[in-house]
């Protein structure tokens, strides 16, 4: 006699119970966990490293402000001293343009010199020493020539009788000037050439004493 065939009977998985979390058979909930703590701690370090650096930010900001200050400081002070230079050789152009022309003229050479009892002729030689000192001192002024260069062009110039004689007809006119001012420390260092050039010919070249360093 035919049978009919049981129904197999399907096995369905256990409903968990209301309001029980599901299982995780492949372990996303567990991952999505530690890849949210793993987020939290890096978040954590990173502002704790960002706390831990403002200070030395700080101090690195601060460094750079007081050397760009510095280095604002140093132009300025270059472009100072380039504008003083600059105001000198103007200076010194007029002068030596007024020298020229007394020295030309007659007239003018009477209304720019002191010196009296003198010819027409040794008042321009007058003229053209001072003229000839002050160029030097210019030039040493503004760098042109160093201590050493501008003592060697001195020694030279003191054996000319010309300026010697200018040097000892205008000994008052120094004398009025700041005792600290480039030309008295210079005239100081002229004195002595001359001295020792009166006392030994042959030394011209030779200046001994303090006087022999920079001012």
């Amino acid at each position: 006699m035919w049978r009919r065939s049981a129904t197999p009977t399907v096995h369905r998985p256990a409903m968990p119970p209301h309001g029980a979390r599901p299982p995780d058979p492949g372990g996303r909930l567990g991952m999505a966990t530690q890849n949210l703590a793993a987020r939290s701690i890096g978040s954590a370090v990173a502002a704790g490293l960002a706390v831990l650096r403002a200070p030395f930010a700080r101090e690195e900001r601060r460094r750079r402000q007081e050397d760009l200050m510095a280095d604002l400081l140093r132009q300025l002070t270059l472009m100072t001293e380039e504008i003083h230079r600059a105001n000198l050789i103007q200076h010194y152009r007029l002068v030596v343009d007024q020298l020229d022309r007394a020295i030309e003229d007659p007239t003018l050479a009477a209304a720019v010199s002191t010196l009296t009892d003198i010819s027409e002729r040794k008042r321009r030689a007058m003229l053209y020493a001072n003229r000839e000192w002050g160029i030097l001192l210019l030039a040493h002024r503004v760098g042109a020539v160093d201590w050493d260069e501008l003592l060697g062009t001195l020694r030279v110039l003191c054996r000319n009788k010309i300026f010697a004689e200018y040097w000892e007809r205008t000994v008052e006119h120094r004398r009025s000037l700041p005792v600290e001012s480039l030309e008295v420390r210079v005239g100081r260092v002229v004195d002595a050439m001359i001295d020792e050039l009166a006392d030994d010919p042959d030394e011209w070249w030779v200046v001994g004493g303090a006087e022999a360093s920079p001012p």
